[in-house]
């Protein structure tokens, strides 16, 4: 009898130490746990058909886990139809534990699906049916992903939900951000040889190509000297093919400032006139004195005249000198 019980508490150790020291091997032979798992919530941003799929796709990630058996998404409807429940319209902890009681399973398992910016976040709960509490969480994102891409992000929640340590190796690798496609950009001008610039940034002279434009506004500035600057601002899309072509216009030449004066000078056709003018009136004073003089010789010669008849026509314009007549009638008495 005392043999035998040795015998058993040996084995009660043993048994323990294998507990202790293989925990994996003993969890293997842990019955897997009943559960059911709620489609998950998808942000507006995510097409609305994604939901079943992601779901489905969970509930299999879950099962191949072998820790669960879980309860089909047909039978889980037929189910809530009869109790007069929708299964989209469960999303909050309370509803999810009165499921959970309605199917008889032990947990369940309800999560969404988020945006932030560029970066997809999946998050999953496991509720206790029993007692109301979350025994498990987990989530895992995905940046710069398409949603095709968050398969295997579903993978690595469902595997931290149950308890599965996946190696570094076997790990997706992380997918790289997409990158913008960018644009091209074609510039000429009439006259060529013209500098462009970018934003500020010497990019040649016309004619060019230029590539390798990232998706947004832009200003070009075409310059030549002789020439008024072309400046024009464009919005380059992702893979677009544009053009700036222009026709620069030349630079009026600055005119210098005449030296100012006092003095206003007549056009050459006044100065012309008064010129004459003036010669025409110094003729006529001369020929004035030399009538006078013939007059006063004449009077000294005879002594006198009875009547001195003294006449004078000017000649008309042109510069023309006058004409004068001197008439004497008889002796003087």
């Amino acid at each position: 009898m005392m043999e035998f019980r040795k015998f058993m508490a040996l084995l009660t150790v043993f048994s323990f130490l294998i507990m202790v020291i293989n925990p994996p091997l003993y969890a293997q032979t842990e019955k897997p746990k009943f559960i059911a798992v709620l489609d998950l919530e998808i942000a507006k941003a995510i097409p609305a058909e994604a939901r079943v799929s992601l779901s489905d796709l969970l509930r299999e990630k879950l099962v191949n886990t072998g820790r669960f058996r879980v309860v089909d998404r047909n039978n889980m409807d037929k189910i809530m139809k009869e109790q007069g429940f929708q299964l989209q319209d469960c999303t909050s902890k309370e509803c999810a534990v009165q499921i959970g009681r309605l199917l008889g399973v032990e947990k369940m398992v309800s999560g969404n699906v988020t945006k932030l910016g560029q970066t997809y976040i999946i998050s999953a709960q496991m509720t206790n049916v029993e007692t109301g509490e979350i025994e498990q969480m987990s989530s895992d994102r995905c940046g710069g992903c398409e949603v095709d891409q968050l398969l295997d992000t579903i993978e690595n929640v469902a595997n931290k939900l149950a308890g599965v340590q996946v190696a570094a190796s076997e790990r997706a690798p992380a997918p790289k951000p997409k990158v913008p496609e960018t644009g091209k950009l074609s510039v000429t001008s009439r006259p060529s040889q013209a500098k462009i610039f970018i934003n500020g940034s010497d990019q040649g002279t016309t004619p060019n190509l230029i590539t390798g434009l990232r998706p947004g506004s832009y200003e070009i500035r075409i310059q030549k000297q002789g020439f008024i600057e072309y400046v024009e601002k464009i919005t380059v899309d992702p893979g677009a093919s544009m053009s700036v072509d222009t026709s620069l216009v030349a630079a009026q030449a600055v005119s210098t400032e005449r030296p100012r004066s006092s003095v206003s000078k007549a056009p050459p056709a006044e100065q012309e006139t008064a010129a004459t003018q003036a010669s025409s009136e110094k003729e006529k004073g001369f020929a004035g004195w030399k009538i006078f003089l013939i007059v006063f010789a004449c009077v000294a010669v005879t002594g006198g005249v009875s009547y001195l008849a003294y006449s004078q026509m000017s000649g008309g314009g042109g510069g023309g000198g006058g004409a004068a007549t001197v008439t004497i009638n008889g002796p003087l008495p």
